[in-house]
């Protein structure tokens, strides 16, 4: 078959896949974004999407999103992996620029202020120190430069300090204290960080691995309110109310034993992590997510037609369980200062994310322009699963900002599979 021009939607990835959208394909109504890639439509599939293969051509070059390809295209159609795909029967030649590149460096402009605080969610993609030093070197040197050093980070994907290795090993202290040093080492702030270590294999994520979310705060911004010394399976509570409601755990863990977060449901799913932190001299409520992905679900050009998607039952779940905590903390006290945060895998939308961020509550990444508004690429799809929730009494004069890092960029280019989603919201 021969493809004709088109863009590229979806960057080289390591195992040499590139997607492509030929000119004049209908979308469907699916919106572009702002380099050229393809929006996931909220429900939608893109079957427009084309995959080019090496396995005939024997190498591909480095495209990011947006690159363009002017000349036809040959190959021979075959079928793997769940996906369509045209083996180039000779190497692929991107056109040259006409102007620059998409970026692959983007760097936020929503730094700190007098009376402002900044947070950011950044998925790390399976971070140890046991294999990923240099690794956390330039990811500490992209929080200052990128992202402009916020007063707190909510990261997730932070695997024990035995990396992949099932040895029984849980903690992640000194892989944490490793992305502390590196962000001093690029003239950041020396933050604090605080996480629970997991029970061995039950959180999910890469066997051995043990990843969990942890959140690193700058103690010259911020201060945490310290309360217990949580385990596992030790719930958060609410205690008090009005200008006096605290946690009764601080840091820790959202419902653990909730079944919306239960192992016995497929995927070990992330613990919610929650601390209470003083910021301009009032109580901030904290919440670090990382909600069920979407790998259990059937492909797009599966066996299975049309596909079944079972993981959105659990991030409802998880959203309605995050959602009731909230909704506690507001009875509580309507104007509490609460930022909900963290890669909760869906779109804002949809689902858990849609009822989390229902009023009074608001999702900052809405106010991002639509064809700005995606922080993950899958398979030539750009999407937003990467968010950041705020109240009411948090709501007036917040920015948002995904800083696009990684996700129109080629596997060798970027330092993981997330961009990080930036706010900066006024407390004074």
């Amino acid at each position: 078959v021969t493809v004709p021009a088109g863009t590229v939607v979806g960057a080289t990835r390591s195992f040499g896949d590139v997607v492509l959208l030929a000119d004049g394909a209908d979308t469907a109504g699916a919106a572009r974004t702002q380099v050229g890639g393809l929006r996931q439509p909220a429900g939608g599939r893109l079957f427009e999407r084309i995959f080019l293969g090496r396995r005939i051509a024997g190498r591909m070059p480095d495209l990011r999103v947006g690159d363009r390809i002017d000349a036809p295209l040959t190959g021979v159609v075959d079928y793997g992996f769940s996906n369509y795909r045209v083996q180039l029967l000779e190497p692929l030649t991107p056109s040259p620029a006409t102007g620059s590149r998409p970026a692959c460096g983007e760097r936020t402009e929503l730094t700190g202020s007098p009376g402002d605080l900044t947070l950011a969610t950044f998925n790390v993609e399976n971070l140890s120190l046991a294999k990923d030093a240099p690794r956390i070197a330039q990811l500490g040197r992209s929080l200052v430069e990128s992202l402009a050093a916020p007063a707190i980070v909510a990261l997730e994907e932070i695997q024990d300090d035995s990396g992949p290795a099932d040895d029984g090993v849980v903690t992640a202290q000194a892989t944490l204290a490793a992305f502390v040093d590196a962000v001093v080492a690029a003239g950041g702030p020396r933050y604090e960080a605080v996480a629970i270590d997991p029970e061995n294999n039950r959180d999910g994520g890469q066997p051995g691995g043990n990843i969990r979310v942890a959140l690193l705060y700058d103690p010259a911004r911020v201060a945490l309110v310290a309360r217990g010394a949580a385990r596992p399976h030790d719930p958060v509570e609410i205690v008090g109310r009005g200008r006096t409601m605290g946690l009764s755990l601080s840091p820790g863990r959202l419902a653990p034993g909730s079944t919306a977060f239960d192992l016995r449901a497929g995927e070990g799913v992330r613990k919610s992590l929650v601390a209470e932190f003083e910021a301009a001299g009032r109580s901030l409520f904290v919440i670090a997510n990382h909600w069920t992905s979407k790998w259990d679900d059937d492909r797009a050009f599966g066996a299975r037609q049309p596909p079944n998607a079972p993981t959105a039952a659990k991030r409802l779940a998880q959203g309605r369980v995050v959602r009731e905590f909230v909704d506690r903390l507001l009875g509580g006290d309507r104007d509490a200062r609460i930022v909900v945060l963290g890669d909760l895998n869906e779109s804002e939308k949809f689902g858990g994310v849609a009822a989390l961020g229902a009023p009074p509550m608001e999702n900052l990444v809405t106010r991002i322009p639509e064809a700005d508004r995606y922080s993950y690429n899958f398979e030539g799809a750009s999407e937003v699963i990467d968010h950041i929730v705020v109240s009411r009494a948090l709501a007036p004069g917040a920015r948002a900002d995904i800083v696009h890092l990684n996700s129109n960029c080629p596997d060798s280019e970027r330092l993981s599979d997330h961009d990080p989603v930036v706010a900066r919201l006024r407390i004074e």
